[in-house]
Order: structure tokens, then C-alpha cells, then sequence
């Protein structure tokens, strides 16, 4: 080993290739092209010169340099330090640098270790760190946004930035007056340049309306100037005020005017952005979207995965229908779809969705690819896909089953907003899983307070649907309700009545909900705002939980009658039937009379056995209140008889219960209890006692022997 030492060693510019390359390894401290010339090296160079073969040219480097060389230590030659753990010289410092610091090169076969080196190499990269540190203080960014000449530059200045701008503030003031220094010579492109990079911009809180001011300044360049816009600029423009939630009617129209007149020069990019950006924040314009609607159909192959999904994704936030655009998307993405990402097949379906537009092959697709990505998807859309399959009632039980494993670990992250739909889309599934309804429960207590109403409907509805008691969830559910009882609508009302209905949920919180709820519609007015169905809904919930309301029950009634015309199916006027049968109001019988008139016009394949025990179980009241012929009871029991084969236990008990009460013919009566009597034998020993002994006596009493 032989050591070579200089100091203050000009390298010559003509120096040969492997001298320097002997000084230092190309792939272990590259020195770029700016630093091979004027480059001073103060220091010790170690050379190992075994086994190789020097170049005329390097020897004579190195005896010019020998001459000056000081003594060097054995030590110091001995700890050689490999070529691979030099650093490599930043691009910043690669010309006219002056490097002060030992240089060591091991060419041997051994790895030797340098304390000295090393030492060497931990105050580089401090002083690297310090000189990178102090490139981005506020006064350097002050300096160099006041030193450029145009919006180019500025722009490339705010790129570079290590911090954001905006994260100085003297620096976010200097730049919006750079900024309005250039504003009048500047192109539209410029603006729109900046406009793209201030929306990438991590704003501080405090300085959100600087960056606010900053931008609409921009929007209002771009407005004067929208003459000078081309596709690409107005894509940007739109994309980068709509991912910063700034709103500028005029100028959103003006690029809408100029974008529809240019359509056809945008590219699938520039359209599916334009779309986006407009479905972002609002702004509807139908002429716009019929003309990307229009445009992108013949390039649609064009699209890659993202613009495809976020075009769908728009065309349904505005509820602009396009079935032939949604088709031709559909058709393009099914060969790419293993492209598509999980906000991408999330929003895709979710999009279908949204627009009713049916297209099992897409989703089937979506699905599969789905199931190999699922531990990608984020907790929104885990529920969005869930809830997208269950709107289009698109069964994929698998689908189900992952979506339920990925949502467990992360259930905490869910929004309340999305807890309730997962739950919603499980139900309206009959998808039942157990685990994952418990962890629903477990996450949503906590944050209850955050639910809103709809939220608060549903996901009760979901859970009596699902046939999963969960007292607690249920507790808290009606204690969240109570607050905001005025922001729950007709449809939210008669959801969580009816939830707590099915559930036969009951108890103090439940009363006191029931309570306001029944407040709400006494004071509202239930003719113009309430759908029949909500109405029967509602009023069937507090007769299943034996909540007595009878000035509930008689607007209910007189709301219903007041309609020119009755919009209910046959479960409905059961419901409704026994509703008055049990509480009767002063509209109890023109209800009734009204649900007899509707129950004649079904048809009688339409009916279902349970429809017709309801009905029955309000006869006798109907009768003492003279609102039904007997015609309509003959009627009535003929469809019990031909109906007897779907009868369960309940059916026949009710049935035979309710005729008991009412005054039939001989014969009449004859017929219903022998079409009746094996079902009686069947489920006798399952009745209470009472009602034995009631059903036991009817047939004595007419003289059939059970």
C-alpha cells in the first residue's frame, strides 16, 4: 500500500479518465461533470497499487503531487475506507466546490473500517443537512420569490420548495405580491400553472385565507384572459379551484362556454378532469356534461382507469343520466378493470349505482377485483361498495364476506355516515354476519352524538331488519334521536319507528322517543309531506310496542282518508286494519271502510295469508261499526279457506280467533273451521292456554269434533 497526500491539489481539466476514476470510484462517490473541473481537494489520498497496472498519465499526476506531500500515519494508511461508503457530492456543489476533508480509497479484496472516515462522513452530512436546511429558511424563499423574473420561474420556485410556502408567513404574503406584481403581464397559462400548484399547497390553518385570496386572484386572471385558454388550461383551472373547494360562478361558466365551443380538442384526461372538477363543487351546467357526454363516447377506449371511474363518478354526483356514455364505460373498463384501484372500483360502482344504471357483467368484474385488492380499500369505500352492490341488488355473497373481514380491523376509522351504510347494505342484503354487526355496534356508540338523522334511522332499521338485539346500540340510538328529532324527515321518522317496532324494543328511552316523535307529526302537517306507507308504518310501530296514542292515531287516519285515492299494497291495509282494530278514533270508520273498499280490488294471487288474517282480526269492529256488508265478510273467509295451505301458526290462530267474534252464517262458518281443522290439530299443543280453550269452544260449539 502506498500513500499519496496533497493539499490544496489542483485536478487539471485534462486530467485522464483514469486518474479520476482511480481518485474515485464512479459508482461509489460520482463526481458530476461541473465539480471535474476546479475541484481542490485538501486532504490525504490513500492508493492501494497492488496487482495494478497505472496509466502513464496518473503516475505522472501522482509524482507531481508527491513533492508536496506531507508525512502521512501508518495508521491512517491502514484504515482505508472502501469506495462504496463514500457519499456522493450533490449537484448543488459540483462546480468551483472545495472538498476539506480526508479522502481515502481501498482498492483491495478486504473491507477495511475508518474512524476517521466515518467522522468524515457524519460531519458531511450534517453540514449537507444545515446547507439544505438553511436553502429553505423564509428569508432564502423570500429572496428568490422576489428574484423572479415571471410565473415560471415562481412556479418552479414554489415546486422546489422543501416546505411548503405557506408554512412561512411573511414568505405566503411576499408570494401573493410577487403574484400581483406579475398578474397583469401574465399568460393564462401561467395562471393556470400556479393555480396547479397552489391546490397541491399543505395550508396552515392561519393562512388558509391568504391562500384563498391568492387563488381567487388567479381565477380572476384566468377570467380576463379565458380568450387565451386552451383545453389543457381550462382542465387545470376547473381541477385545481374544485380540489380546494373555491367557487367562481362566473368563471366556471365562461370555461363551460369556451369548453363546449372546443370539446373536441380535449383529451380523455382534460375531459374527465373538466367533469370532476365541476361535479366537485357543484357547479351544474347540463349543456357541459351532454357535450363530454358526447365527446368522450367516441374516444372512450382512449381512458385510462381513473378517468373512467372519475368521469362515471361525476355524471352521477350531478345526476346528469347518460345511459349510452355509462354503456360505452362499462364496456371500456371491464378489459382493463384489474387497472383499477380501490377508490376506482369503489367509485365505479358507486356511481352505477347512484344512476340506476344496471350492468351485471361490470359488476361481476368490479367484484373479482374487489376480492384480490380488498385489504387496499379504506374504510369509505369498504361501505360505498357495499352499499353500491346492495342499491342494484347485485348478490355476490364472497364479496360480502371480504368487505366484512377487511371492515372488522378497521371498524374504528369508519365515519358514522359510513357505519350506517355498511350496516344498511348487510340487511337490505340478508346478509347476516354477526362479528361484524357486533364491531358496527362497538364503533358507533361512541361516536352516536356524530350521526345524523338518516344515519341514526337506518342504522336501527338495519339492525331490527337483520334481527340483531343490541340493547345498548338501541339505548343510544333513541338518545341521539331525541335532540334532533326536528331534523329527521317523514321517511327518517316512520325508519326508526318501524325499527323499534320490529325489534319489539321497549323501555323508558324508547317511550320518550316514541314520545317526540308522536309530537313532531301532531304538529306537522301529515297530508302533503308523509307517504301513505310512512304513515301505516308508524302508527303499526306503536301498536306493536302497545304504546297508546289515539290523537296520533286519528290524524294518521284522517291524513289517510283525506287523499283522493288509497296507495296501499295488502300488507299495508292489514297493517292498517289492525291498527284501528285495537284503538278506535273518531276516522276509525272511515278508515276501515276505506281498507275494505282497496282489499276487494286486489287481486287474489296478490294476497298473501297473513294479509288476510289482519284483515280478518278487524271484522268484528268493522261490523259493529256497520262499515262491512257481509258480502265482504263472505269474501274474506273464502280467501282464509283458499289461502289455509300457507297458513302458520299464528295465521290460524288469528283467523279462527277473529271469525269467533264475528256473526257468520251457518254454513259460512261450517266451511272455515273443517278447511281449519288439521291446521288446528297441527298447532293446538303451540297456543296459550286461553286461546286453546277459545278455538276449543268454537268448534264444540258448532259441533265439530277436533
Amino acid at each position: 500500500m502506498s500513500t499519496i497526500c496533497f493539499s490544496t491539489f489542483p485536478i487539471h481539466p485534462t486530467a485522464s479518465p483514469i486518474a479520476t476514476s482511480r481518485v474515485v470510484s464512479s459508482s461509489s462517490c460520482p463526481i458530476p461533470s461541473q465539480l471535474r473541473t476546479n475541484a481542490w481537494f485538501n486532504g490525504s489520498l490513500t492508493i492501494d497499487n497492488s496487482n495494478r497496472r497505472k496509466s502513464s498519465k496518473t503516475a505522472a499526476l501522482y509524482s507531481s503531487a508527491s513533492a508536496n506531500r506531507p508525512t502521512v500515519s501508518p495508521i491512517t494508511a491502514s484504515k482505508a475506507v472502501p469506495s462504496s461508503s463514500l457519499r456522493p457530492i450533490p449537484s448543488q456543489l459540483r462546480t468551483n466546490a472545495w472538498i476539506n476533508r480526508s479522502l481515502t480509497i481501498d482498492n483491495s479484496n478486504t473491507r477495511k473500517s475508518s474512524k476517521t472516515a466515518t467522522t468524515t462522513n457524519n460531519n458531511r452530512t450534517k453540514n449537507s443537512n444545515v446547507s439544505r436546511s438553511s436553502t429553505n429558511t423564509e428569508n432564502d424563499v423570500i429572496e428568490k420569490i422576489q428574484n423572479c423574473r415571471n410565473a415560471f420561474e415562481l412556479g418552479s420556485i414554489m415546486r422546489m420548495t422543501n416546505n411548503s410556502i405557506f408554512a412561512y408567513d411573511r414568505a405566503s404574503k411576499a408570494l401573493i405580491e410577487r403574484i400581483k406584481g406579475l398578474a397583469s403581464r401574465m399568460r393564462v397559462r401561467d395562471a393556470a400553472g400556479l393555480l396547479n400548484n397552489l391546490s397541491k399547497e399543505r395550508v396552515p390553518s392561519q393562512r388558509r385565507n391568504l391562500h384563498y385570496g391568492l387563488m381567487t386572484l388567479l381565477a380572476d386572471v384566468s377570467t380576463n384572459k379565458m380568450n387565451e385558454c386552451k383545453a389543457k388550461d381550462m382542465s387545470m383551472i376547473a381541477n385545481a379551484l374544485a380540489k380546494k373547494g373555491i367557487k367562481n360562478d362566473r368563471l366556471f361558466n365562461d370555461i363551460a362556454a369556451k369548453a363546449i365551443k372546443t370539446i373536441y380538442t380535449f383529451n380523455a384526461q382534460g375531459l374527465a378532469n373538466v367533469a370532476n372538477a365541476y361535479a366537485k363543487i357543484n357547479h351544474r351546467h347540463p349543456h357541459l356534461f351532454d357535450e363530454i357526454a358526447t365527446a368522450s363516447i367516441p374516444m372512450i377506449s382512449t381512458f385510462k382507469a381513473q378517468a373512467l371511474a372519475n368521469t362515471s363518478n361525476a355524471f352521477a354526483k350531478m345526476d346528469h343520466h347518460s345511459p349510452h356514455l355509462f354503456d360505452k364505460i362499462a364496456t371500456a373498463s371491464i378489459p382493463i378493470i384489474s387497472t383499477f384501484n380501490a377508490q376506482n372500483l369503489a367509485n365505479t360502482a358507486n356511481a352505477y349505482a347512484k344512476m340506476d344504471h344496471r350492468h351485471p357483467e361490470l359488476f361481476h368484474k368490479i367484484a373479482s377485483a374487489s376480492i384480490c385488492i380488498i385489504s387496499s380499500f379504506k374504510a369509505q369505500e369498504l361501505a360505498n361498495t357495499a352499499n353500491a352492490y346492495a342499491k342494484m341488488d347485485h348478490r355476490c355473497p364472497n364479496l360480502f364476506d371480504k368487505i366484512a373481514t377487511a371492515s372488522i380491523p378497521i371498524i374504528t376509522t369508519f365515519t358514522a355516515q359510513a357505519l350506517a351504510n355498511i350496516a344498511n347494505a348487510y340487511a337490505k342484503m340478508d346478509h347476516h354476519h354477526p362479528e361484524l354487526f357486533e364491531k358496527i355496534a362497538q364503533a358507533s356508540i361512541p361516536i352516536i352524538g356524530t350521526f345524523k338523522a338518516q344515519a341514526l334511522a337506518n342504522t336501527a332499521s338495519a339492525y331490527a331488519k337483520i334481527n340483531h338485539p343490541h340493547v345498548a346500540l338501541f339505548d343510544n340510538i333513541a338518545t341521539a334521536s331525541i335532540p334532533v328529532i326536528n331534523s329527521f324527515n317523514a321517511q327518517n321518522l316512520a325508519n326508526i319507528a318501524s325499527a323499534y317496532g320490529k325489534a319489539r324494543f321497549t323501555g323508558k328511552k324508547t317511550e320518550i322517543l316514541f314520545s317526540y316523535i308522536s309530537n313532531k307529526m301532531i304538529n306537522e302537517s301529515l297530508e302533503n309531506s308523509w307517504t301513505q306507507q310512512n304513515l301505516v308504518e308508524v302508527a303499526y310501530a306503536f301498536m306493536k310496542l302497545r304504546i297508546t296514542d289515539e290523537k296520533l292515531l286519528d290524524v294518521i287516519g284522517k291524513a289517510i282518508v283525506s287523499r283522493k285515492s288509497i296507495d296501499l299494497d295488502a300488507r299495508q291495509l292489514g297493517n292498517l286494519a289492525v291498527c284501528f282494530n285495537k284503538n278506535e278514533t273518531p276516522s276509525s270508520s272511515q278508515v276501515l271502510k276505506l281498507v275494505y273498499s282497496k282489499f276487494c280490488s286486489i287481486k287474489v294471487d296478490q294476497l298473501e295469508i297473513q294479509s288476510v288474517a289482519d284483515i280478518s282480526s278487524a271484522m268484528c269492529t268493522s261490523q259493529r261499526l256497520d262499515v262491512v256488508s257481509s258480502k265482504m265478510i263472505d269474501f274474506v273467509v273464502a280467501l282464509a279457506i283458499i289461502k289455509v295451505d300457507q297458513c302458520r301458526m299464528e295465521d290460524v290462530r288469528d283467523i279462527l280467533l277473529a271469525f269467533s267474534c264475528v256473526k257468520l252464517s251457518n254454513d259460512t262458518c261450517n266451511k272455515l273451521l273443517v278447511a281449519y281443522k288439521p291446521f288446528v290439530k297441527k298447532y293446538l299443543k303451540d297456543l296459550s292456554g286461553p286461546n286453546q280453550t277459545r278455538i276449543c269452544n268454537t268448534y264444540t260449539e258448532a259441533g265439530i269434533v277436533i
